[in-house]
């Protein structure tokens, strides 16, 4: 629990929209903790980190998830969302994400 890092994607080169689309086990996740994912921009300049996105157990716990989450730190006036799949031990499939829109403005 706490501040164990329990899984480190591999950096997307030159993307501004970087899609990682990786899977993982996580064994170590104690039932009640919230699960925190941290955003983090590797290039010639360093390394800045970006935001993040915190999970309360009730919001995957009991039947997963599949949407996009506005990301927290993210800067003034900056809107970021970072997209997460989950589901949980017993389910075979992750559950159906949100229905797409697209906003049009003449």
């Amino acid at each position: 629990g706490g501040d164990t890092l329990l899984h480190q994607t591999k950096s997307i080169d030159n993307a501004m929209e970087p899609r990682w689309a990786e899977e993982f086990a996580v064994f170590e996740y104690e039932i009640g903790e919230s699960l925190e994912f941290k955003v983090w921009d590797r290039d010639m300049g360093g390394v800045d980190y970006i935001g993040k996105v915190t999970l309360k157990p009730e919001t995957f716990m009991e039947s997963g998830c599949n949407m996009e989450y506005p990301m927290e730190e993210a800067g003034p006036n900056i809107r970021a969302c970072l997209g997460l799949k989950i589901k949980v031990s017993r389910q075979e499939e992750y559950p159906d994400g949100p229905i797409p829109e697209f906003e049009v403005t003449v």
